[in-house]
């Protein structure tokens, strides 16, 4: 029986050292995973923080970059809207819808529109080109038009150009206006709707042509080669 008691306590006591072991062993590795964790926990921690610092970064980047284009956009959008306006002056003088608001820039700067055109808008009533008698180059020339539009404008320029038998030019000339007006008239317009007469003595030194053409312009003719 002593024997058996002593057996007993011996297993016990070896029962318990195992049992005691196995809780050390498993304590640490709880430990032991614990640790893992927060390392890992703490890794993508840091790099969760170090990509929202680089977005942060892209971002603030980004912000500065469109600020600097807003701001270069605002300085060239008026220069931009100067050159517009500037190539576009002279063909919008010429537009009764614009007249309105460049009246009023002109009036800021100083400046004065050039009077309204319309060479579309004169019309030829009668016209004539007859040979002075006694005379072998010098022609008479009758022009009677009349301003169609509704207002007044300058009076234009007159391009004439002798035709021959097959359509080949044989002359043509450019009378100003100061050729076909008086003094007193040189810096007058047009009136609307008033026939006006024209009549000039021309010096053209051509035999026989067959037909002519006048037409109005207001710059000088280009020369062809």
């Amino acid at each position: 029986p002593e024997a058996s008691e002593e057996f007993f306590e011996n297993t016990e006591k070896t029962s318990k050292s195992t049992i005691s072991d196995e809780e050390v062993t498993t304590t640490e590795l709880l430990v032991g995973e614990d640790v893992s964790n927060n390392l890992l926990e703490q890794e993508a921690e840091d790099d969760y923080q170090e990509m929202a610092d680089l977005l942060s970064s892209h971002n603030k980047n980004r912000i500065m970059l469109n600020r600097k284009l807003l701001l270069i956009a605002l300085l060239l959008s008026p220069l931009i809207a100067i050159q517009f306006i500037y190539f576009r002056w002279d063909s919008w003088t010429n537009t009764p819808e614009h007249r309105n608001w460049m009246n009023k820039v002109c009036y800021v700067l100083s400046c004065q529109l050039p009077p309204l055109t319309a060479l579309d808008k004169i019309e030829i009533l009668k016209q004539a080109l007859l040979k002075k008698p006694q005379s072998s180059d010098q022609w008479q020339f009758d022009l009677l038009v009349q301003n169609l539009a509704e207002f007044s404008q300058p009076y234009p320029k007159l391009h004439l150009r002798l035709n021959g038998v097959a359509g080949e030019i044989l002359a043509e000339t450019l009378i100003d206006k100061e050729n076909y007006l008086s003094k007193g008239f040189h810096n007058s317009l047009m009136p609307s709707g008033k026939p006006i007469h024209i009549a000039i003595v021309l010096k053209l030194d051509v035999a026989n042509f067959s037909g002519y053409e006048i037409n109005f312009v207001h710059e000088p003719l280009t020369k062809t080669p």
